[in-house]
């Protein structure tokens, strides 16, 4: 035993038996058999993700691209639903700011702020103004003749025109020549009330004489506008006694004359001193002029007769 070789060991059939390297093949199997499993289990996981989704389009009966559409249609809908919602927010702000703004103002006015005031524009006249003033009325003829008193005492330049409106608070308007007149009680007999019409003018006219009180009316009809005035003659001077200046005789005055003017036809009221009461004319039979003076009726006439008035 001593001096023999060691014996290499026999398999079955007596076969040596085939020696592996230490440290290669059993440890190389066992790090191996870790990252096999993991693939498995990887793959094992991707086929039961399939065929769950496989499971799900056969219930619901539908297919993979129409799901895909779907998907795709609510990606298109979110940024259109998002903008709605700006536009909603946007709304709602803008609706506070106004009704804080309302709320504002209710409490500025309800505290004494200021009441913006509608202005009302003044109607024209049919004759050439230099100037004009309002008188503003309500419901009685006092307010209106001391102020027309007054004007009537202002030295006005000759041959100008200082236009007077009268605007009424509670109608909200300025009083057409009708209105006028039966604001100021002065009753018209009716072919006449019915007639004038505007743009007319109440005014005082300068001449040398000093400041003559003016009415010019235009009439849609002549015949009942100077019937009319012949049926009012007898109580004319009397009746519009208030709008004369000053010193007028109280009495009643039964008689006109006539005259002609410029080719126009007037007539003509006198006291029994030769004063001028009142004259009255209708010029090319379309408007109505009235005044107390024969010169302030030439100065009219002339006037028309240059730059014709446009009605």
């Amino acid at each position: 035993m001593n001096g023999e070789p060691p014996h290499e060991p026999l398999a079955h059939n007596n076969q040596p038996v085939e020696q592996k390297p230490v440290g290669t093949g059993q440890k190389d199997t066992a790090h191996k058999e870790p990252a096999s499993e993991k693939s498995r289990e990887n793959l094992s996981r991707i086929r039961t993700f399939r065929a769950d989704a496989e499971r799900f389009v056969k219930e619901k009966g539908v297919t993979m691209t129409s799901l895909l559409a779907q998907q795709k249609k609510k990606s298109v809908q979110a940024p259109s639903i998002r903008s709605g919602y700006k536009k909603t927010i946007t709304f709602l702000f803008i609706l506070v700011l106004v009704a804080g703004a309302g709320i504002a103002a209710f409490f500025f006015l309800r505290n004494g702020g200021m009441v913006p005031i509608l202005r009302v524009e003044k109607p024209d006249s049919v004759y050439p103004l230099f100037d004009d003033r309002v008188i503003t009325v309500r419901n009685s003829p006092s307010e209106f003749i001391p102020e027309w008193q007054n004007l009537l005492l202002r030295t006005i330049p000759q041959d100008q025109m200082l236009g007077v409106f009268v605007y009424n608070e509670l109608r909200e308007r300025y009083l057409s020549p009708g209105e006028w007149f039966d604001f100021l009680g002065i009753g018209l007999p009716s072919s006449l009330r019915v007639t004038i019409t505007s743009p007319w003018t109440l005014g005082i006219l300068g001449t040398s004489e000093g400041g003559k009180p003016v009415f010019i009316m235009p009439v849609i009809s002549f015949e009942q506008a100077f019937a009319g005035m012949l049926a009012w003659e007898q109580d004319h001077p009397l009746a519009i006694r208030n709008l004369l200046p000053q010193g007028i005789p109280e009495r009643k005055f039964e008689r006109f004359e006539d005259m002609i003017i410029k080719n126009q036809d007037v007539r003509f009221l006198q006291n029994e001193q030769g004063q001028m009461i009142l004259v009255y004319g209708f010029f090319n039979r379309k408007i109505l002029i009235i005044t107390t003076s024969l010169e302030a009726m030439e100065q009219i006439i002339e006037r028309f007769l240059v730059t014709p008035p446009i009605l």
